[in-house]
């Protein structure tokens, strides 16, 4: 499947293999779409950075556990982490698995600044899901054992 993003000067081209939930948005060709926040950046690098975080993250969840398959991540992320709020029968769901998240990024090939920049992204993220940052994930940035 080819999809084509782009504006009157540059089109941009990617061939999707097996993610047929990417969806085009002007300048931009992505799976995190509906962020209008992430969209919102003024920084393309920063998107970038932004987006590579992300799927790393959406890759690992779903080599894990089952998100629906076919489903735009962001919008399925801000309703899961909605339902999982406080008060819920398990308020700390999601962050067991950021913080299993943030102990896999031990075993990568990452300098220990560039793990503390994907757990901040990460982090920021979540917090941006909800209004009013209701999304805020309720663990550090650090592992607790110490593993980056």
């Amino acid at each position: 499947m080819i999809l084509q993003c782009g504006s009157l000067v540059t089109l941009c081209f990617r061939i999707i293999h097996v993610r047929p939930q990417r969806v085009c948005i002007p300048g931009m060709c992505t799976k995190w779409g509906s962020s209008a926040w992430l969209s919102s950046f003024a920084s393309e690098n920063t998107r970038a950075l932004y987006e590579k975080v992300l799927d790393l993250f959406w890759e690992w969840v779903e080599s894990r556990y089952s998100p629906p398959r076919g489903v735009e991540p962001y919008a399925w992320l801000r309703d899961h982490r909605d339902e999982v709020k406080p008060g819920s029968d398990d308020p700390l769901h999601c962050e067991r698995i950021v913080a299993a998240w943030y102990v896999s990024l031990g075993s990568m090939d990452l300098a220990e600044s560039s793990a503390a920049t994907y757990r901040a992204v990460l982090s920021a993220t979540f917090e941006r899901l909800l209004p009013r940052h209701a999304g805020v994930l309720r663990l550090p940035l650090e592992p607790s054992d110490g593993v980056s």
